[in-house]
């Protein structure tokens, strides 16, 4: 687990299931070294990302270096560890649907909730 804990939400360190191995690192994924931090994992969820949807136009350029250079940051500390990578993203991509949709559907079929989906 890796957290700048720019947020400070320590409770993320408590009651962790007792099946997994955990490493945690306190560093930001932006400056610091995550092929070092990755050596020896398995497996990557990246759960990283700037999620402050009601200060959008004042942190733009937080959120694109945070969500999008983040996870090219951490998507490339994998390649380099031969580790897999389980990216999690929020429902608000699609929007509130009457019929099942997922990373199949088209680009018709999303409705974001968020200003977020629609930055660039």
């Amino acid at each position: 687990m890796i957290d700048n804990f720019a947020t400070q939400r320590f409770c993320s360190l408590f009651n962790l299931p007792p099946t997994g191995r955990y490493r945690f690192f306190e560093a930001d994924v932006l400056k610091d070294n995550l092929s070092q931090m990755f050596d020896s994992s398995d497996v990557v969820v990246h759960l990283v990302a700037v999620t402050n949807t009601a200060g959008i136009f004042e942190i733009r350029k937080l959120i694109e270096q945070v969500n999008h250079n983040g996870s090219e940051i951490v998507a490339r500390a994998c390649l380099k560890n031969d580790c897999a990578m389980i990216f999690i993203s929020t429902t608000s991509v699609y929007g509130t649907q009457d019929e099942k949709v997922d990373e199949d559907s088209s680009i018709s079929d999303l409705k974001p909730q968020s200003l977020m989906q629609n930055l660039n």
